[in-house]
């Protein structure tokens, strides 16, 4: 019975010294300083000013302001086109096309009937010439008739501006009330089919040259209908999107250098989107693009780099720093000890980092943190424990 109590008594010890060693073992775990490292590369936070030069890429497209719509202020037909294609080039006063348009015939023949027969009537001759010009006759145009006494059958359209001719989508020919084209009807000679809810309408087919005009010769038109549009190519839009984390430091008037083949072109930012679009992490700005060289085109991919704001603050290398996704910490050596420590950061530029709080230019960081992070017998019980 004594040998058996001694047993008891031994085995109890046993057990409590085991349970001491294993509650040292992890409160030795707990402490990341236990943890020596040694011959690890660091460096010492900088506090400095650092001027952003953001790289972005973008395209170049048109600039809105220079559309000029040719529109015609009166319903008719035409009848000779002299513009055909898209991007086709005109200069301001090149005949566009000729219109027929009953309207304006009456105008033209009261007019007439007026000077030959009531010529001291000056109150409805200068009605009748308004009325012309109103519906677009010029007063050349109004003094040609009035010497010819001939009523003009087909009006010419001129161009308002130099630049080259783009398409309006909306541009569809349609059948005029109680009008058929001479020859053939509508259908057969535009080979379109016809348009629910416009009675025996047509609209224009996909033409094989895809730089054709939608407007075609024998096309009937709307009053007030945009038939095609000139843009005036002299200036341009540049459109650059950044990530919106750098949206801080870019404003309106800010220098911007794109390149080109003939080499820099120096603009400034017009305009910044102040908003992020759905699903999109970046934020999109307008150039306004000087082309009177005519060095860019329509379309054409460009890189470009804006010069932002002067940030000034503590930096440290990016390699310095790991992200767990709700912080951001680094590693601090001390004594030869480490311990990692969290910091709230800023942005990325120059694979240097901006922190806002949590370091001072005294303190030693590791500056490749990643070899640490891989580190089980530190990372776990020492990052565990950062509140």
């Amino acid at each position: 019975m004594m040998r058996y109590k001694i047993f008891l008594l031994s085995l109890a010890a046993f057990f409590n010294s085991c349970v001491r060693n294993n509650q040292q073992h992890q409160a030795d775990r707990s402490k990341p300083e236990q943890v020596k490292v040694e011959h690890l590369k660091t460096i010492h936070p900088e506090r400095k000013e650092v001027q952003l030069i953001i790289p972005v890429n973008g395209v170049v497209t048109y600039d809105p302001s220079q559309f000029e719509n040719i529109s015609s202020r009166y319903m008719g037909r035409i009848e000779k086109l002299f513009v055909k294609y898209k991007n086709q080039s005109v200069t301001k006063g090149e005949k566009l096309f000729d219109i027929y348009c009953p309207e304006m015939m009456t105008g033209q023949s009261d007019l007439l009937y007026l000077l030959k027969n009531d010529p001291e009537n000056m109150d409805l001759i200068h009605q009748a010439r308004q009325k012309l010009i109103l519906l677009g006759l010029t007063e050349h145009q109004i003094e040609m008739i009035e010497k010819s006494g001939q009523p003009n059958y087909m009006l010419g359209i001129y161009s308002p501006v130099s630049g080259f001719t783009i398409d309006n989508e909306n541009t569809t020919a349609f059948q005029a009330k109680d009008q058929k084209p001479s020859g053939t009807s509508a259908s057969s000679s535009m080979g379109g089919s016809a348009i629910p809810g416009m009675g025996t309408s047509n609209s224009i087919t996909t033409s094989p040259m895809v730089n054709e005009l939608q407007m075609r010769e024998g096309m009937y038109v709307r009053q007030g209908q945009t038939l095609f549009r000139i843009v005036k190519g002299n200036r341009l839009w540049g459109i650059f999107k950044i990530n919106a984390d750098k949206s801080p430091f870019i404003s309106v008037s800010q220098s911007v250098d794109i390149a080109t083949d003939a080499g820099v072109y120096k603009g400034k930012i017009d305009f910044v989107e102040p908003v992020v679009r759905s699903g999109d992490k970046t934020i999109t700005l307008r150039v306004l693009i000087d082309n009177h060289s005519g060095h860019f085109k329509v379309g054409q991919l460009v890189n470009a780099s804006i010069y932002g704001n002067t940030v000034r603050g503590i930096w440290i290398p990016r390699s310095a720093v790991i992200d767990l996704g709700n912080k951001n910490i680094v590693f601090l050596k001390a004594n030869d000890s480490v311990q990692p420590r969290i910091v709230l950061t800023g942005i990325t530029y120059e694979n240097n980092v901006l922190v806002y709080s949590g370091l001072n230019e005294n303190d030693q960081v590791i500056e490749e943190a990643q070899y640490l992070y891989d580190s089980d017998t530190f990372i776990k019980p020492g990052i565990k424990n950062l509140k």
